[in-house]
């Protein structure tokens, strides 16, 4: 008959009710710690201070807003609406042949088979040559010395 309006209502408000008297227990249970606790207790205080003003306005939004919905349903969402066939491409905007659909391979007519193989050996090569260190051009390990390249008395090692 109320459609579940009645259990919601129970229900928003019986967990706010609840959410003060935890937030309210926990501090009660701190506010009894030695030296630390008045601030707790002046922290409680505070809570049932602002509890006692604003939880009936709160609560009072809440049910108003729980009779709006029961009055006024929120509207369905709307159907998507199907995709449409194009005739063309949309993104060359060539026309697209009707028998054809994306997602689907073309259908390739079979072929008769081959009387003989279509394989050909491969003809013989030749091995790859050896690297051999004495083929090699040979390079001056020497050259001969440059005259500026000759060493200064900076290029010396310091003596300790």
């Amino acid at each position: 008959m109320t459609k579940g309006f009645k259990g919601k209502m129970f229900g928003a408000q019986a967990l706010v009710i609840v959410a003060i008297w935890v937030c309210a227990f926990i501090l009660g249970v701190f506010s009894a710690i030695p030296f630390i606790g008045g601030l707790f207790a002046i922290i409680l205080f505070l809570l049932i201070v602002a509890v006692a003003i604003f939880c009936p306005i709160f609560l009072g939004l809440v049910s108003a807003k729980f009779y709006e919905d029961a009055l006024h349903p929120a509207p369905q969402p709307m159907p998507q609406p199907q995709p449409t066939q194009y005739n063309f491409d949309p993104y060359t905007g060539q026309p697209i042949n009707p028998q054809y659909q994306y997602g689907q391979p073309e259908q390739i007519p079979p072929t008769q088979p081959a009387s003989e193989p279509s394989v050909q050996p491969i003809p013989p090569t030749q091995p790859a040559p050896v690297y051999n260190p004495d083929d090699q051009p040979v390079v001056n390990q020497n050259p001969t010395p440059n005259p500026t390249d000759a060493p200064t008395d900076n290029d010396q090692p310091e003596r300790i």
